[in-house]
C-alpha cells in the first residue's frame, strides 16, 4: 500500500466537476424519510458525507453504515453530530486535498463492524470520491449539496468520473483498482 502520509491535491481546475451534483438532488425543501428512502431502494450500503447530512439522515431514522464528519458546516465550525459508531476511525485531511491516511481509513471502514464513524481534522468533502472509486456496486452515498439540499448517487454510477479525478489529483492507481 502507499504512503499513510501523501496528500494529493485537487487541481483550482477541476473544482468546477465537484460543484454539480453527481446522482439526484433532493432539494432540501423536500427532503423526507420517503423520498430518500425511495431513491436509496435497494442499497447494499449507505455512506454519509458530511456533518448536515449525516445528522439529517439520523434524524429521520436511516442511519449510515459509514458516515464522515469534521465538525465543520459550510466551513464553519459547529458540533459534531453525535451518532451512533462501533468502530471509529480519526484521520487528517487537508481542505482542497485527500491524504493517504483518508483513503486507507476509507478503504478500512468497509471491512469493520457497521457503523462505522470516520472523524476527519480537516476537511471531509473529497473523500466521497474515494467512495466512489472503489465501493461496491450497490452503495448509496448521501452528501449535502451547499444550499440546495442533498444528493443522493449510487457509486457505480460515479465510479469512472471519480476514478478519472483521483487519478488527475495523483492517487496511484493501486488504490484505485481496489473495488471493494
Amino acid at each position: 500500500m502507499n504512503s499513510k502520509s501523501a496528500i494529493y491535491h485537487l487541481p483550482e481546475r477541476l473544482r468546477v466537476e465537484l460543484k454539480k451534483p453527481w446522482g439526484q438532488l433532493i432539494p432540501n425543501a423536500k427532503i423526507s424519510k420517503q423520498k430518500l428512502l425511495e431513491v436509496a431502494t435497494k442499497s447494499k450500503l449507505r455512506v454519509a458525507v458530511g456533518d448536515a447530512t449525516s445528522e439529517n439522515l439520523s434524524n429521520l431514522t436511516i442511519h449510515p453504515d459509514i458516515y464522515v464528519v469534521d465538525g465543520k458546516e459550510k466551513r464553519i465550525h459547529r458540533q459534531p453530530p453525535k451518532l451512533e459508531a462501533k468502530n471509529i476511525l480519526r484521520v487528517e485531511n487537508p481542505a482542497g486535498c485527500i491524504t493517504g491516511e483518508a483513503i486507507e481509513a476509507v478503504l478500512k471502514a468497509i471491512t469493520l463492524e457497521k457503523p462505522v464513524g470516520i472523524l476527519v481534522e480537516g476537511e471531509e468533502d473529497l473523500l466521497a470520491l474515494v467512495f466512489f472509486a472503489t465501493y461496491p456496486d450497490g452503495t448509496t452515498l448521501f452528501y449535502g449539496q451547499p444550499n440546495e439540499g442533498m444528493v443522493i448517487a449510487k457509486v457505480e454510477t460515479c465510479r469512472e468520473k471519480a476514478a478519472c479525478l483521483l487519478k488527475l489529483m495523483g492517487v496511484p492507481s493501486s488504490y484505485l483498482s481496489m473495488v471493494l
